[in-house]
């Protein structure tokens, strides 16, 4: 579940995205560490991997719906652990 925003994605997002705003950056921590907590609570790696898959679908529909590059909004990019 994405944490929600009183405003539309594009509406938050500066004329240079390479200024981001500072309530983006905090709406973008905010979801990030509420999904990484739920992610962690799961008993095993593959439901772990399941859910950030369905989170990583969320976030990317959602740019998509707000004419972002799905490639801008969640790279595929894997982090070791």
């Amino acid at each position: 579940m994405l944490v929600e925003s009183k405003l539309p994605l594009r509406r938050l997002l500066p004329p240079n995205p390479a200024m981001i705003s500072e309530d983006l950056t905090n709406i973008v921590l905010a979801w990030a560490s509420k999904v990484a907590t739920e992610a962690a609570q799961l008993s095993s790696r593959q439901a772990r991997e399941e859910y950030l898959a369905e989170r990583r679908r969320e976030l990317v529909f959602g740019a998509q719906a707000e004419r972002i590059a799905a490639r801008d909004a969640a790279p595929r990019r894997q982090l070791e652990c």
